[in-house]
């Protein structure tokens, strides 16, 4: 009777795990999955700004003070350390307004790409996001639930961070692999990209020409930093004035949005016009923002838009490089008057003519900007 309890019993026992290995086995096979998000294509990345035009054939007036351009000095490499030392110096002066506006998940996404801008340059990445994103995954069945997060990491980051014009973060996936066996279910989140796809703007191919860009850019950088300024207020002045005096604009530059095409090629739109100004402003110190919007010229076009804000004796103002450096129809040189129309305005003047937008993506979050003084400084 006890042998035949116990066949029995081993019989029971050998079913069970027959069972039970067979339901790991389909779960393991049929609940293991992998699907890549990408973030939305921002408005930052591509503005197609309007730009001011003035109908006049003004000459310089003796009063007009000219800005020096200084020599450029290739061997000067300053704050962008291209050995990969030093990583977390290159922004210290930036003031990381946007993220600081995330929740937890959005910040542990953008400190992924911010902590590992050196493995970007290689135009490829694997980087392995440590953080707990079980309380989002576990609660739906969409697997795009961690998008919203990504877009809004990906819209803060290009907007606090204005140098990073050698990626094409449309490229950039977050990758998401779930695997559930009858002990639950786990995740592991990464960022990547497709197999055989690079993160590379058009025109960059290799890590070498990316740090040879970024030690050109630094170079032009560093003379302006390497200045003697008498305080903030000239600081602020004399990066926009020497973006005026060096920069055209030019609808047709390749890298009109960044600061490669700024800096290098000296021909840019608004969006490049403002990420170098804020670029320069970071390295000197000088507390400042992104900002995007509408805005609508003396012609009546309307159009998507990008300008600064500018902390100045604790209050903020408004700097619109751009349309500091109109197009002159008939030729001509700027006037200070002219060169200094959108130069540290107030609300009550800026907003005649320029309207924020506070949702970078589709359906993105809303970004909080500064409150600008009323009255333009004086």
């Amino acid at each position: 009777m006890i042998n035949k309890f116990t066949n029995l019993l081993m019989v029971l026992i050998i079913i069970v795990i027959i069972v039970f290995g067979g339901i790991y086995y389909y779960k393991m096979q049929n609940m293991s999955k992998s699907y890549a998000l990408e973030p939305d294509v921002n408005k930052v990345q591509d503005i197609n700004d309007v730009h001011q035009v003035v109908h006049s054939n003004s000459t310089t007036s003796e009063n007009d003070t000219q800005v020096i351009i200084p020599s450029i000095n290739t061997n000067s490499l300053g704050m962008y350390n291209t050995d990969g030392s030093g990583q977390n110096e290159k922004y210290k002066y930036n003031n990381r307004y946007y993220y600081n506006q995330l929740d937890n998940y959005s910040k542990a996404l953008y400190q992924a790409v911010e902590n590992n801008l050196d493995e970007l340059k290689y135009g490829t990445c694997n980087i392995n996001i440590d953080y707990d994103f079980s309380s989002i995954l576990q609660n739906t069945d969409d697997k795009y639930a961690l998008k919203p997060y990504y877009d809004d990491a990906i819209d803060a980051l290009s907007l606090d961070i204005p140098d990073l014009f050698y990626i094409d973060f449309s490229k950039l996936r977050l990758f998401v692999e779930t695997k559930t066996n009858i002990f639950g279910t786990k995740y592991k989140i990464y960022l990547g990209t497709k197999e055989g796809e690079s993160l590379y703007k058009e025109g960059f191919s290799s890590k070498a020409q990316v740090d040879t860009a970024l030690n050109q850019i630094n170079a032009v950088k560093n003379n302006l930093v390497n200045i003697v300024y008498a305080n903030d207020y000239h600081k602020i002045r004399e990066a926009h004035d020497w973006i005026i005096e060096n920069v055209s604009y030019d609808d047709d530059e390749i890298y009109k949005s960044d600061v490669y095409g700024t800096l290098i090629d000296k021909r840019a739109v608004c969006e490049g016009y403002a990420r170098t100004y804020k670029c320069i402003l970071d390295e000197l110190g000088i507390n400042n923002i992104l900002a995007t919007g509408i805005a609508t010229n003396s012609e009546g076009n309307s159009e998507n838009h990008m300008w600064n804000y500018v902390l100045l004796n604790n209050n903020w103002y408004a700097v619109d490089v751009t349309w500091d450096d109109p197009i002159i129809v008939g030729g001509g040189v700027l006037s200070n008057a002219t060169k200094h129309r959108y130069f540290l305005l107030g609300s009550k003047k800026f907003f005649e003519n320029h309207t924020e937008e506070h949702v970078i993506s589709s359906q993105g979050r809303y970004f909080a900007l500064p409150t600008l003084n009323t009255k333009n400084y004086e």
